[in-house]
């Protein structure tokens, strides 16, 4: 039983440091320069807290939902589909808070390339998270974990999510430490356009 042994290991360990260092670190990027970039408040500090305390408690089980077809036990598959649609209390807090300290200012994405970046990521993290919890779903997962689906949810959370989160975040810091304005606005527009179209897929 090395091989399944290994693969239960390999999946609490590699979903774990996306989960509990990439998505924590994306999440604090988003929840600092949104209101920064706004000028807003955070709608609520107590769903930013809800949301933190359900990805600590909640998302060290939801690794094995990628080996729902493999030799594991049971008890095991029930665990990690129990976690990954409970997955979606954190990120509907998230998505949620977000969304209503945005209510109103939506235009302010087609000013503000920074936050473009960052609300983008936000859109492709939620994106991701309903993809995950679907295919945790034993009738959903016979037909897609031998697909590409897999491949592509890895991408959109990865690239998708936090990567336009990382760009938004440099394009933010950047100018703010050489004390210089973005060299030009239409550089960044065309590495917005590029990162959507590859990171959707079209």
């Amino acid at each position: 039983m090395t091989g399944p042994d290994d693969a239960v290991w390999n999946w609490f360990y590699r979903h774990n440091v996306f989960g509990l260092y990439i998505t924590t670190v994306g999440i604090a990027i988003t929840y600092y320069l949104v209101p920064k970039l706004t000028r807003r408040p955070l709608y609520s500090h107590l769903m930013s807290l809800i949301g933190f305390w359900a990805i600590a408690l909640l998302y060290t089980n939801t690794g094995q939902h990628h080996l729902l077809q493999a030799p594991i036990p049971n008890w095991l598959k029930i665990v990690s589909i129990i976690g990954s649609v409970s997955i979606f209390i954190p990120v509907f807090a998230f998505s949620t808070n977000l969304f209503m300290t945005m209510r109103g200012q939506w235009g302010q994405m087609l000013l503000n390339n920074p936050l473009r970046f960052v609300l983008t990521g936000a859109f492709f993290y939620l994106a991701a998270s309903f993809q995950g919890t679907i295919q945790s779903f034993m009738a959903v997962n016979r037909f897609v974990h031998f697909s590409q689906w897999t491949i592509a949810y890895a991408h959109l959370a990865l690239l998708g999510a936090f990567g336009f989160i990382a760009s938004g975040a440099t394009l933010y810091m950047v100018p703010q430490i050489v004390r210089k304005p973005i060299w030009s606005r239409n550089l960044a527009d065309a590495q917005y356009w590029l990162m959507l179209v590859t990171s959707s897929g079209l």
